[in-house]
C-alpha cells in the first residue's frame, strides 16, 4: 500500500514537471509573437530603412528607428540621406518630390541579409518622427501604426493602408493638408490626427468611434463630414478655429466633454433627430449664429452646452410644425428667433435646371452635369459647401440637411438625409 502511494506521488511529480516544461515552451513560443516593439532595436536594413523582426514564425517585421531624435531641435537634414542605399548604414531616402523633403515608401515585403522575406505589418512607436519628409507611402500590409508617425513638420501627403482598422497617431503634422481615411477604419485612437493642417475631414461610414482628443487643434480645418459616427470622446475637434459649420449625424449617441469647444469661427450647428448625450460641448463658440434642429419634438436642452451663444440673436431653425413646441420647451424657449423650415423633402425627389439634375441621397447629392458647367452647392444660409466642374455624373458627399444647387445664377433645393 505504501509502495503504491509513493509510486502515485512520483507520477504526479513527473507530470507536474512535464506540464511546467510545456508551459515554459509555450511561453517561449508565444513571446516570439507578443514581444513589445522596441523602436531602437533593428535586426536588419532593407533599402536603408531599419526593421525589427516581431514574429519569426509568421515572418512579420516592424519599421524601427534605432536613434533618438525625439528631442533634437532644429534638424537641418533628413535623418535618412538623399540617396538610395541597400547597405547597413541606415541611410537611404527612396526618391525626391517637388515638396520640401523627400519621399519614403515602405515596401510590403523586405529581405534580410540571408534573403529571407518578411512582410511589413507594423510601425514601432515613434519610428517615423522629426524627419524632413514631404511624402510617406505605407504598404497595404500595415496592420498597426502604433503612434509611430508624428511631428513631421514638412509632411504634405501620406498614403494610408487600405485595410487599417484603427488609426493611432499621425499628429503634429502642420503641413499635412488632407488625409484619406481608409474605408475599413472603425476607430481613431486617442490624440490621433491632432494639430495637423487638414483643410477638410471626411470620415467614411466605417468610422464609428473617435477616442479622446481626436482632431484637436486643427487650425485650418474648415469642413468636416461625420457620416455614421456613433461616439466621440472628450475634446474632439476642440480649438479648430477655422471650422465654420458642423452637422451631427443621426447615428451619434454620445459626445464627451469639451467637444467643439473654443471653435471661434463656428457659425452653424445642425443637431439630428436623435437625442445625443452631451455635456460641456460647443462652449467658447461666440460666433454661432444659427442652430438647426431636425427633431420635430424638442429633446431636453443641454444646459451645459452653448453657454457663449447669444440667444437673443442666434437663430433656432426647427422643422415645419414645431415652432410652438420649441417656444414652450425649457432651454429652447430662451432663443428669441425661432423659425420653421421644411427640412424633409422626398428622398427620391429629382430637381432639374436646364441640362443639370441632382438627386439627394443618404450622405450625398448625385449631380448630372453633361455640359461641364460650374455648379455650386450652398447650405440654407448661402454658404458654399462644395463646387464641381466635372462633366457627367459626380457624387458630392455632404452632411444631412437642405442644400441649394446653383448654376448660372439659378438654383433649386435638394435634401440630403
Amino acid at each position: 500500500m505504501e509502495l503504491h502511494f509513493y509510486r502515485s506521488i512520483k507520477r504526479l511529480v513527473i507530470l507536474a514537471c512535464l506540464l511546467s516544461i510545456g508551459a515554459a515552451y509555450a511561453y517561449s513560443s508565444s513571446k516570439d509573437d507578443m514581444s513589445e516593439i522596441d523602436r531602437y532595436k533593428t535586426d536588419f536594413y532593407y533599402n536603408g530603412i531599419g526593421y525589427q523582426i516581431i514574429s519569426e514564425s509568421e515572418r512579420r517585421v516592424a519599421v524601427t528607428q534605432e536613434y533618438d531624435l525625439d528631442f533634437a531641435p532644429g534638424i537641418d537634414e533628413p535623418a535618412f540621406a538623399h540617396s538610395s542605399s541597400t547597405d547597413d548604414s541606415g541611410s537611404g531616402i527612396i526618391d525626391y518630390t517637388g515638396m520640401t523633403g523627400g519621399i519614403i515608401e515602405i515596401p510590403e515585403t523586405v529581405y534580410d541579409k540571408q534573403g529571407t522575406a518578411y512582410t511589413v505589418t507594423d510601425i514601432a512607436n515613434g519610428a517615423i518622427t522629426h524627419l524632413i519628409l514631404g511624402m510617406l507611402v505605407l504598404p497595404p500590409t500595415i496592420e498597426s501604426i502604433n503612434y509611430g508617425i508624428n511631428s513631421l513638420e514638412y509632411l504634405q501627403a501620406i498614403y494610408m493602408p487600405t485595410n487599417l482598422k484603427e488609426i493611432e497617431g499621425i499628429s503634429y503634422c502642420r503641413n499635412l493638408g488632407a488625409i484619406q481615411i481608409p474605408w475599413k477604419t472603425e476607430t481613431i485612437k486617442e490624440g490621433s490626427l491632432s494639430q495637423c493642417g487638414f483643410r477638410y475631414m471626411y470620415l467614411p461610414p466605417s468610422v464609428k468611434v473617435l477616442e479622446d482628443s481626436v482632431l484637436e487643434e486643427c487650425d485650418s480645418l474648415g469642413t468636416v463630414y461625420l457620416n455614421q459616427l456613433q461616439t466621440m470622446g472628450s475634446s474632439c475637434f476642440r480649438r479648430c478655429g477655422f471650422l465654420g459649420s458642423v452637422a451631427l449625424p443621426e447615428t451619434l449617441v454620445k459626445m464627451g466633454s469639451f467637444c467643439f469647444n473654443d471653435c471661434k469661427d463656428l457659425e452653424v450647428v445642425t443637431l439630428p433627430k436623435q437625442e445625443i448625450e452631451m455635456e460641456d460641448c460647443f462652449n467658447g463658440c461666440p460666433a454661432i449664429k444659427e442652430i438647426i434642429v431636425l427633431a420635430e419634438t424638442p429633446h431636453i436642452f443641454p444646459e451645459t452646452c452653448f453657454k457663449d451663444v447669444n440667444r437673443s440673436k442666434c437663430k433656432l431653425t426647427v422643422p415645419a410644425g414645431s415652432e410652438v413646441k420649441y417656444k414652450e420647451a425649457d432651454g429652447w424657449k430662451e432663443f428669441m428667433q425661432i423659425s420653421e423650415t421644411p427640412m424633409y423633402l422626398e428622398k427620391s425627389s429629382k430637381y432639374r435646371l436646364s441640362e443639370i439634375s441632382a438627386v439627394g441621397h443618404e450622405g450625398f447629392i448625385r449631380v448630372s452635369n453633361p455640359l461641364g458647367l460650374k455648379i455650386d452647392i450652398m447650405d440654407i444660409n448661402g454658404n458654399k459647401t462644395a463646387s464641381t466642374h466635372t462633366q457627367g455624373r459626380s457624387d458630392i458627399f455632404l452632411s444631412p440637411g437642405v442644400y441649394v444647387v446653383k448654376a448660372n445664377n439659378k438654383g433649386f433645393k435638394v435634401a440630403v438625409k
